[in-house]
């Protein structure tokens, strides 16, 4: 198998965990579908090469399994937050995101 092959399964313990633990999670409440989704900081020097890991890590899955896995930005689960939150979570995401680039 090719290094580019082994490797991303090498590094992605915690993603596989966090799928396994979603799908089980799942189970457990007879729900049929499950979504996992990374979130990240857009801005983030890492950020890109996160996507990156994402993505060779997806392509490991199998494919009914790879389309349920996705990235996120923070700022994104702000707006989306913005639109469901009425406990002031959508503006504390916010204001960690501001923290972070300072």
């Amino acid at each position: 198998m090719a290094d580019e092959q082994r490797s991303p399964s090498r590094s992605s313990n915690q993603l596989m965990r966090n799928v396994a633990f979603a799908h089980q999670w799942a189970a457990q409440r007879q729900l049929s579908l499950v979504r996992v989704g990374v979130a990240i900081v857009d801005a983030s020097r890492g950020a890109s090469g996160l996507r990156a890991h994402v993505a060779a890590f997806k392509r490991l899955l199998k494919p009914d399994v790879c389309g349920h896995l996705g990235v996120v930005s923070y700022e994104r689960v702000a707006d989306l937050l913005d639109l469901h939150d009425e406990g002031g979570l959508a503006s504390w995401v916010r204001s960690r995101l501001a923290a972070t680039r300072r």
